[in-house]
Parts: structure tokens; C-alpha cells; sequence
């Protein structure tokens, strides 16, 4: 692994080991609702969706929201696939597609994996062609059987897959969601401390630099993710700081 990774392994480490204390303390639960609702807040946000952290948990609590019709039918899917996150067998490809489903329910024409080529454009410009259609089921299956076996480290291993799945945009649209999806749920599944802390929101705060890292690695030689994993790594270490300087209380 590159030395970079490495220092940022070992940091993170550092501070996921800070909030520790918290996992035993009755306020964790208020943390990580908390932390579901900014997530999904973010990840919508990063699409575009205006309805905010309020919409959000007014659906957590089982109420009506107004806002544009696919707005609102994004807020109710999302809670909906977070809130079933570990329903789902991380390196299932079934799983994965059922995750699809309930995240972008009414929001495409059709279930499961593309039929169709896609690209990536900025305007008129194209940025990214995605693979082929036909060759996206044997790609995932690829990638989740990698995943399942790989001995890296469990933050590597999410960033990695979340690039993939952003990389070989197995679906029309939502692509994005899924890949945050998915690297939330592998981080959360080797780890509940994970559940404190919105990785998603940290990536919206530097929106135009996760598109700029990601676009830099799907043109470089060899899709070298290298530079992908680091900024999630950083995302994560920035959450876990936040999450610590909020606990201070609870150390004593």
C-alpha cells in the first residue's frame, strides 16, 4: 500500500480510538440518528436535492413533507435504504441490487443494472465513458468477490469499492448514492463507531473536490484510485475529530 494510505490508516485509527467511550453511553443513540439524518441530508444534497436536514428527519419520524415531488420521493427512499442498511449481505450482488431498488423506487424507469451505455458529462463535454452495458453483472460480481476477500484494511476496502461502483456505473442513475451507500455500510458492518459519524457530509463539504479526485482517477493510467481512497480517508478522519471534540464531556 502506498505510504500516504498507510499515515492515513494509522491516524484514523488514532481517531476512531478517541470516540470509543461514547459506543457505552445511552447519548450514542441521539449520535447516531443523528448521524443517519445528516447522511442522507448530504448525500441527497450532493445531487442536487434542496429539501434539507428538517424534511429528512421529519420522515425519520414518520411525517409528511412537502418540496418537489422526486425531492420528497428522494428523502422517503433514502431513509428507507439507511434505516435498512444492515438488512442487506455487504458482498451480495442480490443485496445490492435490492439496495438499488429501495433507494431510487420511482425514481427510474427500471429496476437492476443498466441496459444501456452510459457517460459522464460536464455540458456538452464528455468526461467519462462507463463500461459497456453488458459487461456491468460480471463486473460487480468481480468486485464484490474481491471486497469479500480482501485482507486491506476495512476503510481501503470501502473507498475502493465505493470508486468501483462510481467507476463502472452499473445503473441509469444513482450511482453516486450507491457507492456512498455502500462504503457507509462495509465502514458500519467491521465497525459501529462508524455509525457516529456522517462520512457523506464531510464529502459534501468539499463536493467539487470529490468530483475533481474521482474524475483525475478514472482518466489515469490504469484507474490508479490511489488518490480516491486518501480523500475518503481524510473524510473520515475529519468526522471522527468532530466526533471527538463533541464527546470531551463524556472522557472525563
Amino acid at each position: 500500500m502506498d505510504e500516504g494510505i498507510l499515515s492515513l490508516i494509522s491516524d484514523l485509527g488514532e481517531s476512531k480510538k478517541d470516540c470509543r467511550v461514547i459506543l457505552d453511553n445511552p447519548s450514542s443513540d441521539t449520535l447516531k440518528r443523528s448521524s443517519i439524518v445528516r447522511s442522507i441530508e448530504a448525500s441527497l444534497a450532493i445531487e442536487g436535492n434542496t429539501l434539507g436536514l428538517r424534511a429528512v428527519s421529519d420522515v425519520m419520524d414518520g411525517r409528511d413533507i412537502e418540496g418537489p415531488f422526486d425531492e420528497v420521493v428522494e428523502v422517503r427512499n433514502a431513509v428507507g435504504a439507511y434505516r435498512d442498511l444492515q438488512r442487506w449481505d455487504t458482498w451480495s450482488v442480490e443485496g445490492f441490487l435490492d439496495a438499488f431498488d429501495t433507494l431510487m423506487f420511482g425514481l427510474v424507469e427500471e429496476p437492476g443494472f443498466r441496459r444501456c451505455g452510459v457517460g459522464v458529462f460536464g455540458g456538452d463535454f464528455l468526461i467519462y465513458r462507463a463500461p459497456l452495458h453488458e459487461e456491468v453483472p460480471e463486473m460487480v460480481e468481480r468486485l464484490f468477490a474481491w471486497g469479500m476477500d480482501s485482507i486491506l484494511p476495512t476503510p481501503v476496502v470501502g473507498a475502493i469499492v465505493h470508486y468501483c461502483i462510481e467507476t463502472i456505473h452499473p445503473f441509469v442513475d444513482g450511482n453516486g448514492r450507491m457507492g456512498r451507500l455502500w462504503n457507509t455500510k462495509i465502514n458500519i458492518g467491521s465497525d459501529p463507531l462508524y455509525a457516529l459519524m456522517p462520512m457523506e457530509s464531510y464529502i459534501m463539504r468539499r463536493r467539487n473536490e470529490y468530483y475533481e479526485v474521482l474524475e483525475k482517477c478514472q482518466s489515469s493510467e490504469g484507474h490508479d484510485c490511489t488518490r480516491f481512497v486518501g480523500f475518503c480517508l481524510e473524510r473520515l478522519i475529519e468526522g471522527f475529530d468532530d466526533v471527538h471534540h463533541l464527546l470531551r464531556p463524556y472522557a472525563i
